[in-house]
């Protein structure tokens, strides 16, 4: 039996909004083992709306759907399944008790949001006003929970996985594994992707380019889960192995919360000075809770007269170098240690594009520094794209670098 995820708002296919929901719910689902195995975008048109979940239920046991639960004129996500499943509706007291607690009395859309369909069960929104819904007709489910996507990520972890992990027992569960590789490209891991599959056919592989570097997931169905976690873990020690100097293995999510854990864990700290990526390091270590224990700040030494009068980066080397070179993201990292009295500094000079390329330092030319207890370590890399994926890129290989460079 599988799972269909179903987004709706012409926003969305018009290209106004960025369709994040699909990414977290997939995403939330797969580490529970259950995989989305279609997913569609639809506007807000009764008849359209009526057809796509008629099909979806037919085709899936589960059908989630996200979008059009608010009180406006284009919201009637929740007046089409009502009419799908035969159902009324009636003023829930307690979701009118909850907005007013919240909201106050006066709240426009009180009267509206707690009118509901009698046949559902009622999902309560802990973030916004729109309560979510679940219909069930014996042989498949619908669940209806809002669009905006804090909204929607609660309602998905506090009150959608726990119904489906509880009542959905006939979906098979997926057992997954995870590995990332940074500063390679997709075809230098595909040839082993390749044998691994011969040798491991029930393990399906999926390989995913991202900006510096490339994910690769595994998923095991048709086993049970004492020899699915045998396979899985044989093939993460060959790929462990095989690419030991560029893969990041970790319990946790991102490469910036494995940062963030080995800076808080060790008691270290850490400056960062950057040219070409314009503080975007900065913002990705500052997104994940606890960054204020470790670090110390960021400039944007943007220009060579930043680099020279804030950085105290010689004039002469300058010249003689250039900003874009180990000469100069070397002085950077010693200059930054020793204003900051930080542990670990990193520091980062580049030409993102699309102009600004010579024959002898092209667009994507990156020089990279690490700086820590009296000692700078350097990198020079040729990042690929245009330029916010060269931006990304840089930022990316510098975490993974830093991130090295700590677990020594």
């Amino acid at each position: 039996m599988t799972i269909e995820v179903i987004a709706i708002g012409g926003e969305l296919l018009c290209g106004y909004t960025t369709n994040t929901n699909v990414v977290f719910i997939g995403r939330k689902l797969l580490e529970e083992g259950f995989i989305v195995s279609r997913q569609e975008v639809v506007p807000d048109e009764f008849d359209v709306l009526t057809n796509t979940f008629k099909e979806s239920l037919a085709r899936s046991s589960v059908v989630i759907v996200t979008g059009g639960l608010g009180p406006t004129l284009d919201d009637i996500t929740k007046d089409v399944a009502a009419n799908l499943f035969n159902s009324d509706f009636k003023v829930d007291r307690q979701v009118a008790k909850d907005l007013k607690s919240r909201f106050g009395n006066n709240f426009p859309s009180i009267d509206h949001q707690s009118i509901v369909p009698s046949k559902a069960i009622i999902l309560k929104n802990k973030v916004g006003t729109a309560p979510g819904f679940i219909f069930e007709n014996g042989k498949s489910v619908l669940i209806l929970i809002p669009g905006p996507p804090m909204e929607m990520n609660s309602m998905m972890v506090h009150d959608v996985i726990p119904y489906i992990k509880k009542n959905c027992l006939d979906l098979k569960k997926t057992y997954v594994k995870n590995i990332n590789f940074f500063g390679l490209p997709e075809m230098a891991i595909d040839p082993t992707l390749r044998i691994l599959k011969t040798e491991y056919p029930f393990i399906e592989f999926g390989i995913y380019p991202g900006a510096g570097k490339v994910s690769v997931v595994m998923k095991c169905t048709n086993l049970k889960e004492s020899d699915a976690d045998d396979q899985l873990n044989a093939c993460l020690k060959i790929l462990e192995k095989t690419f030991q100097d560029n893969v990041f293995m970790s319990e946790l999510e991102t490469i910036e919360e494995a940062i963030c854990d080995q800076f808080i864990k060790k008691r270290l700290t850490l400056s960062i000075a950057e040219s070409c990526t314009g503080g975007f390091v900065s913002s990705k270590l500052v997104k994940i809770s606890g960054a204020s224990e470790y670090f110390i700040g960021g400039f944007t030494c943007y220009s060579d007269f930043y680099k020279e009068n804030f950085l105290s980066v010689p004039k002469s080397l300058l010249e003689e170098f250039g900003a874009v070179s180990e000469p100069c993201v070397k002085q950077m990292a010693l200059n930054l240690l020793e204003m900051t009295a930080s542990d670990y500094s990193l520091t980062i000079s580049g030409i993102a594009g699309p102009s600004g390329g010579t024959p002898e330092k092209p667009v994507g030319t990156v020089f990279g520094a690490i700086g820590f207890k009296g000692d700078v370590k350097t990198f020079h890399f040729k990042a690929i794209g245009n330029r916010s994926q060269i931006i990304e890129w840089t930022a990316n290989i510098m975490l993974f670098e830093l991130y090295k460079v700590l677990s020594q």
